[in-house]
């Protein structure tokens, strides 16, 4: 929303930001006519007085409406569809139905006009009540035009002072009601007419009035003047304002005359000088409103034409050279080069550089050097017309081909990320000051850019180092022979790290010992020798600091013949509380093999270690025995009680709500089965590490018994806890326990109780009740959340089956109860064959239903037929391979139907066009997924289902669409159709293709896992192939 003045403030706002549609919003706070603001997506930006009277409404009201909270009965969609209306043909004039803060509805005749504030789009409606007939018309669009001048004679007919418009022939075109009535005149018999005309001036300073109009229109500056004049026999003093109005060629269009009445009023001093500030800011804008306009939006569009190309792009070397080549283009230069700061080091590092003779690119220099050391310290774009004089020069820029131009720095806020320089054609004039500014727009967004992709490129860094760390973690915990560990963690550093030899020293009463060593000469291990000053490893014991020699110097420990292989070695120490214990040597045949981050990959191993070794950590080691479940990771059942029962205290204290709930693994016994008991621990373990990632961090975790996990949850609602426990479900449904040879997939269920609500009066009653939830959960199909209510005890009474067939197994007669019961058996049995039945004649009829769009699909496609339903068979019979239940293979099978549905949105000319589709084509193209959802969201039985179709497009390393998910973001049920999808296809004759070889198809998928598709995925599919065959 724009600046908002104060009510004393009149028609004149901020100079440094003024423009056309700035005077209008002034007048809008004086007008009585209600205007609105919108912006694209129907938020409101401003209502001035007059419309907040209309709607009923309050300022506070403004921080929340929308169009949508005015015409409730609108929809996003229409919404879209009038803006890019009104953007084509706006302004228009219609009649619509707005309902106020009260529920009114008020009849409208709306003005509709685009205007641009801040360089943005908004929709300005201007808003007159009518009276409605006893049939309310039909909302329509009209095509009358309106422009910026047209606007502004509305808003001077409302100005509640005198305000009137004079065109170049000093006719009256506007005037205020105001002054209509202050002069006793009917406004539609005085405008148009000649002002001398008009009985509005009087004799004697009609001549003045002419001069100072034909002054104003000749020279485009205000007028400002204290003139008295007489109404109704009495002598008034006005302050007066006449100033210019321009067209788009920058010609006075008209003068506009405001005249305020002091008569009366004493202005205060600090009054006079605001309104003479405001219209001072005035001048200033009519003289320079049409250069300044025209500067802006030719500067603006380029940018915004530039930044669009390159604002997506996240490979930092082929961004950094896309923005180099885009300003020269942009600023007509011929070469350049651009540079990124090193904070560490203090230098420059070139890394783009185009049609520079030396050809730089890669090479440092530092920040007091050249140019762009100059630029670099100084933080200023500037033009240059001699390069030399940036001296010293960087070491070979003597003959650069970079004269003449112009730099700028690149920074984020007060940080410096890099510097970048444009040289200029000898045969042209050089760079202006324009073309300054333009680079300096320029840069602040390609750094905007720069600063995404290198977040970008460091966040994937730290996903490589935290996955080394992770598997150095695990090799630690894997064993408890030190000696052991320490050559497995070399082994694991040699994978990271090339190098040709390492070993592990510790530090013992001053001496050296080598405990474990990896490609060391022969009697290595073991080998002990005294630390002194002179010991090139020294200065890591003294200072705790890493020490990497790039090129081994006669360091005297390296003298012997035992290691002339090393020409560049690295040493990092392992510490403890800050106290050096021992380090790490790496050591490599060549030069400058190390760089740093090999010294930070050595240091977390080293910490790593240092971790392993550290006998500090003996009591939180007990501490943990004593209250964590060992194989779970979460609280034993006895800590878990005593948490949950300082919780239930609490919570009947303070009177807040608690809920427990029970969770359980579904066919557990069958996993332990089928798999073996080390299977069930690991599902064990997974599902209680999921609970511990993913809920709050105040929920109470512990293992009830067996398989059971009970939760508690601290100040909750009931309706709050179950939405958690619901994602929870879900989630866990959704990933795979690893498992040798493949992946488990399994479910659970869980049962909830709620104090107050269920009047449980200790805390034993409220776990037993969420226990009778689970239970009941358990019973009416498993993998849900049940809370626990009145008829669950009631359900529990009744037994299993094969428990009544018990019951009524006997040699003597049926008693008459024992018939009853029979009697309710067989009811329950027949409702139950009756309903399934019905179930699954729906449910085939359903499935048939999507067999049938799907091929209409593959039809305009221009697919060979049964590629989707061949593609629902892959898949299902995949997601069986790797260990997706039974239950949730039917919603595989429906959702890889519904993969393509969205295509059916598209236009034929798109699905059937050989070649290469144009940039819209592919955005087009790219929207069919959430077709695909839009057109079944709707349908609850579907939605399961719809993650499919909406993410079977995404891509591992996170470039597809239409949501960027990546990794384990993407549902496996869409990783799995992604993967069939792509083989299928790829096997069958396409209008531009022939069918590719089994061999060709299988090359392609192995080259695409891990970026376009789950790499185990991938892996499960072929070998499910290759079993087949």
């Amino acid at each position: 929303m724009p600046p908002q003045p104060a009510p004393d403030q009149g028609v004149v706002t901020n100079p440094a930001s003024l423009d056309v549609v700035e005077v209008a919003f002034a007048l809008l706070e004086q007008s009585p006519h209600a205007t609105l603001w919108f912006n694209s997506h129907g938020t409101l930006l401003y209502a001035n007085p007059a419309a907040l009277t209309l709607l009923h409404l309050a300022h506070a009201d403004l921080n929340h409406l929308t169009i949508f909270t005015l015409q409730p009965q609108l929809s996003a969609a229409t919404w879209t569809e009038r803006w890019r209306t009104l953007q084509r043909h706006a302004p228009d004039t219609f009649q619509q139905m707005l309902r106020t803060t009260d529920t009114t509805l008020v009849l409208v005749t709306t003005t509709a006009t685009m205007l641009h504030h801040n360089h943005q789009p908004v929709l300005v409606w201007t808003l007159e009540q009518c009276t409605p007939p006893s049939d309310l018309p039909e909302l329509h669009f009209a095509t009358e035009r309106l422009d910026t001048l047209q606007m502004i004679r509305e808003l001077f007919a409302g100005m509640p002072i005198i305000s009137y418009l004079i065109d170049p022939q000093l006719h009256l075109i506007a005037l205020s009601n105001y002054m209509a009535e202050r002069f006793n005149v009917l406004p539609h018999a005085v405008i148009g007419k000649p002002l001398d005309h008009t009985g509005l001036v009087p004799e004697p300073i009609l001549a003045d009035w002419h001069t100072q109009f034909q002054h104003v229109f000749s020279t485009g500056r205000t007028l400002q003047v204290k003139e008295q004049i007489t109404l109704a026999d009495e002598v008034h003093i006005f302050q007066t304002a006449r100033f210019p109005l321009f067209d788009e060629r920058g010609a006075v269009a008209a003068v506009g005359n405001l005249s305020t009445d002091i008569t009366q009023s004493r202005l205060s001093e600090q009054q006079l000088r605001d309104n003479e500030h405001r219209l001072q800011a005035m001048v200033q804008l009519n003289q320079h409103l049409l250069r300044t306009e025209q500067t802006r939006v030719a500067q603006l569009e380029a940018l915004r034409t530039t930044m669009n190309e390159i604002s997506t792009e996240l490979s930092l070397p082929v961004l950094l050279r896309s923005i180099l080549e885009r300003a020269i283009r942009l600023t007509g230069g011929i070469g350049g080069e651009l540079a990124l700061y090193d904070s560490k080091h203090n230098v420059l590092r070139i890394m783009a550089s185009i049609n520079v003779d030396a050809g730089f690119e890669g090479h440092t220099q530092g920040v007091h050097e050249g140019l762009m050391g100059y630029v670099a310290r100084t933080r200023q774009a500037l033009i240059y017309d001699d390069y030399h004089a940036f001296a010293p020069l960087p070491a070979g820029y003597e003959q650069a081909d970079l004269n003449r131009g112009m730099a700028a720095p690149l920074l984020a806020g007060e940080t410096l990320v890099g510097v970048i320089a444009l040289g200029v054609d000898h045969a042209r004039l050089n760079f202006t000051a324009t073309d300054l500014e333009l680079l300096q727009l320029f840069a602040d967004q390609a750094t905007i850019a720069i600063r995404n992709a290198q977040h970008y490129s460091e966040a994937r860094r730290h996903a490589e180092e935290a996955d080394i760390l992770r598997q150095a973690g695990a090799v630690v915990a894997s064993t408890l022979d030190r000696v052991a560990m320490l050559r497995v963690v070399l082994e694991r550093l040699a994978a990271v790290i090339e190098h040709d030899s390492a070993s592990v020293q510790m530090v013992r009463d001053n001496v050296f010992e080598a405990v474990a060593g990896r490609n060391l000469p022969p009697g290595s291990d073991g080998l002990r020798y005294p630390i002194t000053e002179a010991d090139p490893l020294y200065p890591v014991i003294l200072y705790g600091e890493p020490i990497v020699r790039r090129v081994v110097g006669n360091e005297r420990f390296l003298s012997s013949p035992t290691f002339d292989h090393i020409n560049a070695w690295m040493v990092v120490p392992i510490k403890v509380h800050r106290q050096v214990i021992g380090v790490i040597t790496v050591d490599s045949r060549n030069p400058h093999a190390f760089d740093e981050r090999d010294v930070y990959l050595a240091s977390a191993f080293a910490d790593t270690v240092a971790v392993a070794l550290e006998n500090a950590r003996l009591y939180e080691e007990v501490y943990h025995l004593a209250t964590i479940d060992g194989l779970l990771q979460i609280f034993n059942r006895r800590r878990f009680f005593e948490l949950a029962q300082q919780a239930w205290a609490e919570a009947c204290s303070a009177e807040q709500p608690m809920v427990a709930a029970m969770l359980d693994v579904d066919n557990f016994k069958r996993v332990n089965d089928t798999h073996g008991h080390a299977a069930g621990d690991q599902v064990l373990r997974v599902v209680a590490a999921i609970c511990r990632d993913t809920l709050p961090p105040d929920v109470i975790i512990g293992r009830y018994g067996g398989e059971e996990i009970a939760l508690i949850f601290v100040n909750t609602t009931l309706d709050a806890a179950a939405q958690i426990v619901e994602e929870l479900r879900q989630y866990i449904n959704q990933q795979a326990v690893p498992y040798d040879p493949h992946n488990l997939y399994v479910t659970v269920s869980i049962g909830l109780a709620a104090y107050p609500e269920h009047q449980a009066t200790s805390l034993d009653a409220l776990i037993d009740c969420a226990d009778q939830a689970l239970i009941t959960a358990k019973r009416t199909g498993k993998n849900r959340v049940v809370r626990w209510s009145s008829d669950v005890p009631i359900l529990l009474e009744f037994k299993e089956p094969h428990e009544y067939l018990n019951t009524i197994e006997r040699d003597h007669e049926f008693s008459a109860k024992e018939l009853v019961l029979l009697r309710r058996m067989m009811d329950q049995a027949k409702l139950s064959m009756d309903y399934h039945r019905h179930i699954h004649e729906l449910l085939h009829a359903f499935d048939a239903t999507l067999l049938g769009l799907a091929r209409v699909v593959d039809m305009r496609d221009q697919m060979p037929g049964g590629h989707t339903e061949q593609v629902a068979n892959l898949a299902v019979q995949l997601a069986a391979y790797i260990g997706i239940p039974d239950t949730e293979q039917p919603t595989i099978r429906r959702g890889a139907l519904l993969h393509a549905i969205g295509k059916l949105g598209l236009p034929d000319t798109l699905l059937g066009k050989i070649g290469t589709l144009t940039h819209d084509e592919k955005e087009q193209l790219r929207r069919y997924p959430k077709i695909a959802y839009a057109m079944f969201n709707d349908v609850s039985f579907l939605r399961p289902a719809l993650v499919i179709p909406l993410s079977h497009s995404e891509w591992w390393d996170g470039s597809g669409y239409p949501q960027g998910l990546r990794d384990h973001e993407i549902p496996l049920a869409a990783r799995i159709v992604a993967v069939v999808d792509v083989w299928d296809t790829l096997r069958r004759d396409r209008p531009y293709r022939k069918a590719w070889a089994t061999d060709q198809a299988r090359a392609y998928l192995e080259q695409q896992a891990g970026t376009q598709f789950d790499p185990y995925v991938v892996r499960a599919f072929l070998q499910m192939l290759a079993e087949e065959a």
